[in-house]
């Protein structure tokens, strides 16, 4: 028996023999692709006074035969050209900006967050022995059913904490369907219960609160809840979005550029309304301020209550929807369609499963 060396297979391709090593060598300069942009943390001076940044700490080649980024060919890669921005340094305005602005992408944030902080002194108070955080967030559930909480508000709670905990843990045999099985179970349990809703109001108790209240800054935002359909947060935000709300003659014209369910650019949306409650003079100025309204919900309530009425901010809406059906029924049929366009809803289901059926 003799020694052979064992030679690297070989494949033909056009005619030659081209020997295949036993690993990939490493890409030569000119077989690298033209390399992503990436910021680093400090531009070079060279490229500071240009307004580039370095672009050396991404030096990938291409993945594959076909040299492509993500299934983008290469080849498809521009020159790089000059921004107009980049040069200026990373600052603590940057960080703050950036935090106000995750923030405002997910206003109920802080109510998720309460419930988390409270589920997590449950759980270390009331199961101290191991088990998987979606068997623990299933138990959580049946607990707070067993305190006596409607089962809509116990599936919100066990909806905040599993939002956390799935983002902030790195878990093995998590279980998390126990937990979204135990959401789905309460949901289902819930719409054998009574809903809980603001009161309810009409025209005549409108006028009434109206001619009470002495601060018009409240008196008007409630009178143009009732005339729009707008919650006190969507008005507010009219004059600082580029909305616009507008009286002329007996219509009211509103443009919504960001609203609770309304958050993307191609949502916007504009009604024109007759003012079935009539216009006070004496909120003209208010009325032609660049941002008209200023008062919040929880303002509107507390002034509502301070002078005796049990009324919420959300009353004042959902006499505005309601109305809406009155106005869009006949013979018993409704225009649905006509009703989420009026009041800013995205759903049928929304409308005619919460308010009046007229």
């Amino acid at each position: 028996m003799h020694n052979s060396t064992v030679k690297p297979p070989t494949v033909t391709s056009g005619g030659r023999h081209l020997s295949c090593p036993r690993s990939p060598p490493s890409p030569s300069p000119t077989e690298v692709a033209p390399a992503l942009s990436i910021l680093s943390a400090q531009p070079t001076t060279e490229n500071q006074a240009r307004g580039l940044w370095d672009l050396s700490l991404l030096r990938t080649p291409a993945q594959g035969l076909l040299k492509h980024y993500g299934g983008i060919p290469a080849g498809a890669m521009p020159k790089e050209g000059r921004r107009t921005w980049g040069a200026a340094p990373l600052t603590e305005s940057t960080l703050e900006l950036t935090r106000n602005i995750l923030i405002a992408g997910r206003p109920g944030a802080p109510n998720m967050m309460s419930t988390y902080r409270a589920y997590l002194k449950w759980r270390e108070a009331k199961l101290p022995q191991p088990t998987s955080p979606g068997e623990a967030l299933a138990i959580f559930g049946g607990y707070l059913q067993e305190a006596g909480l409607k089962s809509s508000t116990c599936s919100t709670y066990l909806y905040s904490a599993l939002f956390f905990e799935k983002r902030l843990g790195t878990w093995g045999n998590a279980q998390w369907f126990l937990a979204e099985d135990m959401i789905r179970a309460l949901n289902r349990k819930a719409c054998s219960e009574m809903r809980e809703h603001a009161p309810d109001t009409n025209e005549e108790r409108v006028q009434e609160i109206l001619d009470t209240l002495r601060n018009e800054e409240v008196a008007f935002t409630i009178w143009a809840m009732c005339v729009c359909g707008g919650r006190a947060a969507d008005l507010i935000r009219l004059g600082e979005t580029g909305g616009s709300f507008r009286i002329h003659g007996d219509l009211v014209t509103v443009h919504f550029t960001l609203t609770k369910n309304r958050t993307e650019q191609c949502e916007q949306y504009s009604v024109t309304l007759p003012l079935w409650i009539p216009f006070r003079s004496k909120w003209q100025a208010l009325a032609e301020r660049v941002s008209p309204f200023t008062v919040t919900a929880q303002k509107i309530c507390d002034t509502l209550h301070a002078a005796g009425y049990p009324e919420t901010s959300y009353s004042f809406r959902r006499l505005f929807i309601n109305h809406v059906i009155e106005q869009l029924t006949d013979k018993g049929l409704t225009n649905w369609l006509a009703v989420i366009e009026l009041t800013g809803h995205q759903q049928v289901k929304m409308v005619k499963g919460l308010y009046k059926a007229h």
